[in-house]
């Protein structure tokens, strides 16, 4: 079968289709009037189209460019999505169930789902799996492997993500990674955006609701992880301007810092006496060091002679990938 670069099923490239003892030609419909025979628009008798869809998600992997439309779609419901083409494969004497889509980037994919059920005696029973899987499977979202000014916001998002991992420091993409999986990307991916259909009015709808729950703070950290993310996009032409550049950011609020009287350090020493921790809580207290300074501390950094103490290495936690992590620097 010829390859078509068209998304519209060429009837004069291949005009028959054979499928058991079935033959069934296709009647063509307007034609574009270039003089090459090509059609822009083909008409399918009924029963031909049948046989077709059932002929091309048999052969998915090797037609691809191929798209028929399914008479099954005029059926859907209102908001209801089309099921994924499968087909059954088998393979060392078991059923395995093959599916066939496109992801958010345009790129075909296929992934395979054993069955568990052996050839002998289990067609029936794999047929229902395949159709079974096919009404349930829902494609995953974040496989982006083209970068399009018509992919979703939250794809694009998930992508700079990726490419900052190696950009900035981990404690730094640790923040990243929450600012944009836990909030950007729970926000917009529900409203189906793309990346050139984001608007400054969604922008600031955002941050109008994450001011709900939080500071203005943390509605700065999202602010700023947004704009350098459209601002590459710009750079590499997916998008013509920064929406971000358009949209009235929160002001930062003063920091109110909280600290022990003289009287309750007294009440803190008292309770750590004995504790494992009464070192650290005295390092911290007397010294003003953070957290992450009191782990650093090494022999090394403790000059007896001169009575002094250096802070050369710090030591912070990170969650990557659903993992905590500790790293010295």
């Amino acid at each position: 079968m010829q390859r078509e670069q068209s998304s519209v099923f060429n009837a004069h490239a291949n005009p028959t289709v054979l499928t058991g003892k079935t033959e069934c030609r296709s009647i063509p419909g307007r034609a574009a009037a270039d003089g090459n025979g090509s059609a822009n628009d083909v008409s399918l008798h009924p029963m031909c189209r049948t046989v077709l869809v059932q002929f091309c998600e048999q052969l998915s992997g090797e037609i691809a460019g191929i798209v028929v439309p399914n008479p099954k779609c005029s059926n859907l419901k209102k908001g209801e999505m089309p099921m994924v083409a499968g087909r059954l494969q088998e393979k060392n004497g078991f059923y395995y169930i093959v599916l066939s889509y496109t992801d958010s980037a345009g790129k075909r994919r296929q992934p395979w789902i054993g069955t568990g059920l052996p050839v002998k005696g289990n067609k029936k029973r794999a047929e229902k799996m395949l159709a079974e899987t096919r009404k349930s499977f829902t494609i995953p979202k974040g496989q982006v492997s083209e970068l399009s000014p018509d992919m979703a916001f939250s794809d694009y998002m998930r992508y700079w993500l990726k490419m900052m991992r190696t950009a900035v420091t981990e404690t730094t993409y640790s923040s990243y990674c929450f600012n944009v999986e836990k909030h950007i990307i729970s926000y917009f991916e529900p409203l189906g955006i793309t990346l050139a259909g984001l608007q400054p009015r969604q922008i600031q709808s955002f941050y109008l609701h994450e001011a709900e729950t939080l500071k203005n703070t943390s509605i700065l950290r999202f602010h700023a992880n947004l704009h350098k993310a459209l601002k590459y996009a710009v750079r590499i032409d997916l998008i013509a301007s920064n929406p971000v550049d358009k949209v009235d950011r929160p002001k930062p609020q003063a920091f109110m810092a909280s600290y022990y009287s003289a009287e309750e350090m007294e009440k803190l020493f008292e309770a750590a006496q004995g504790h494992k921790l009464e070192l650290i809580i005295q390092l911290a207290a007397f010294y003003g060091l953070r957290r992450a300074e009191v782990m650093g501390l090494r022999w090394e950094a403790i000059d007896f002679e001169a009575k002094t103490l250096t802070i050369r290495h710090i030591v912070t936690s990170t969650r990557i990938d659903g993992k905590n992590n500790f790293g010295r620097s």
